[in-house]
């Protein structure tokens, strides 16, 4: 988990942080387990995994199917929005030449959800047949070949997505994106405390949007094609001292010249460490955005700019002397230009366009993690934040305090895995556009529950509780959140 803007090495929509999810791969240990949950509101969940290790080889093969009768988003709606989602995916790679290795992915989703829709007469959300149906297809590719002193590393992605949107008051439409990506990275280990990296990137996309007819007006096929260059220098003292400095250039049809830069610096104390760092971030408009057309309801901007953000982060970590308690504040400020902001019009069509203002986000974060004896932790994190547009008016839903405490505990051997997580969400502004007024959303306080318990080798028993107390909360004025949610699964080694 990287704070700050990240648009240096990974590029567009890094504007406030970067999460990198690196999923297990096959181990000389093979697994073969199932797993089934059953939940409120006929929520059903089974999934399947295999994977393991042939040779210089490892593979996995992964599927899943979620479906729920689900609630009524609307807020005084009766009619229930199910869902049902299935993913399969295939894994592999090997490694030959003693210093080549070769990896590869393969996932398929398909997810059809149904949505309450808007009444133009009240500007309220209200029940609907409506449903959407997204298809995503990726593949990826990625070639890396180890040295003493210079690693390479060659990738190539292709994602293809469909979205297909049902409406009785707008008919049928659909969009399709297909992105490709291919890029090369070059580490450099100039010196045993100096390092290089070079990032040549391509990505291409290509949209189109089908109406209900061959005829209709919102037809319509675009794409763009966009080049980085990147460069990273890294710093590693070793003992005590640790920087780097990142810049980056696109260059592309829709967007060309932006530019974006990060340095950051950790220097290690004898019970911490202080750290520090300062970048810009960058997120292009969508296609939607850009071209997306909605007859009487939504128009694209073609003439929108990139969202830019500048942000700077300072904080230190301690480390109590048991080692058991680290302890971490940071102070951070972000000022972000050429937001991009949806505009509704009297006769309720909408466009997006950027504000002329700059919006300015500061605060600090807390957090905390603690080892009792030997079974129990505790982490806990607390967030204050003041977000302001252009007129130094607080901005919509961004609470102002948030705060988690998780409490884990082992117990009978470790069989039993006993979890009580506990969040607060600050009161927020939001917008009710049936009547284009702000309003304050309430605080609340959600608590989840979860025990597993290990019954033997083979079989995993898990019983959860998602908001256990049953609290009533919204996020987004006129949409409802579930309730109690209570739901038991078993997994199965086989």
């Amino acid at each position: 988990v990287l704070r700050g803007p990240q648009s240096a090495l990974t590029g567009s929509d890094a504007l406030a942080g970067v999460i990198n999810i690196i999923t297990h791969k096959g181990s000389a240990n093979p697994v073969s387990r199932i797993g089934v949950e059953l939940g409120q509101d006929k929520t059903n969940t089974l999934d399947l995994l295999f994977s393991g290790k042939a040779g210089n080889g490892h593979y996995k093969f992964s599927a899943e199917k979620i479906s729920s009768d689900g609630f009524s988003v609307a807020e005084n709606g009766t009619e229930a929005d199910g869902f049902e989602t299935q993913t399969f995916s295939v894994a592999g790679g090997t490694t030959f030449s003693n210093d080549w290795q070769l990896d590869a992915q393969l996932s398929v989703n398909n997810t059809r959800t149904d949505i309450d829709g808007t009444d133009f007469n009240t500007g309220k959300l209200h029940d609907t047949l409506d449903d959407v149906e997204v298809d995503q297809n990726l593949v990826s590719i990625s070639l890396l070949k180890k040295g003493e002193a210079f690693n390479q590393t060659i990738k190539f992605s292709n994602s293809d997505t469909s979205n297909a949107f049902r409406s009785a008051s707008f008919g049928a439409s659909t969009t399709e994106n297909q992105r490709t990506k291919l890029s090369w990275q070059g580490d450099w280990q100039l010196a045993p405390a100096h390092g290089l990296s070079v990032l040549v990137e391509q990505e291409k996309d290509d949209y189109k949007q089908i109406g209900a007819t061959a005829s209709d007006a919102s037809n319509q096929s675009q794409s763009s094609t966009d080049h980085a260059l990147a460069l990273e220098y890294r710093y590693d003292q070793q003992d005590n001292w640790f920087a780097s400095a990142s810049v980056r250039k696109d260059f592309g049809d829709l967007y060309d010249g932006n530019a974006s830069y990060r340095l950051t610096s950790a220097y290690l104390t004898q019970n911490g460490k202080l750290h520090a760092s300062l970048g810009t971030g960058v997120t292009n408009p969508s296609f939607i955005e850009t071209f997306g057309f909605f007859p009487a309801s939504f128009v694209g901007n073609k003439n929108l700019k990139p969202e830019e953000s500048t942000g700077l982060d300072i904080g230190y970590e301690h480390h109590f002397s048991d080692q058991n308690t680290i302890f971490d504040i940071t102070f951070f400020k972000a000022d972000l230009e050429n937001e991009i902001k949806t505009i509704f019009n009297p006769d309720f069509t909408s466009t997006v366009e950027n504000l002329d203002k700059s919006s300015e986000r500061s605060g600090y974060e807390l957090s905390l993690s603690t080892a009792i004896g030997d079974n129990t932790k505790i982490t806990a994190a607390y967030t204050q934040t003041k977000s302001e547009d252009g007129s130094n008016q607080a901005e919509i839903r961004r609470p102002e305090k948030v705060a988690s405490v998780n409490v884990a505990n082992e117990s009978i051997g470790g069989r039993l895995l006993s979890q009580v997580n506990v969040t607060y969400t600050d009161e927020q502004l939001d917008t009710d556009f049936s009547t284009f007024t702000d309003v304050t959303l309430e605080a609340y306080t959600i608590v989840d529950l979860k025990l597993a318990y290990q019954l033997n080798e083979k079989i995993k028993v898990i019983a959860r509780a998602e908001n256990a107390f049953d609290k009533s909360y919204q996020n987004v004025v006129g949409y409802t959140t579930p309730g109690r949610q209570l739901f038991v699964g078993i997994k199965i080694d086989l």
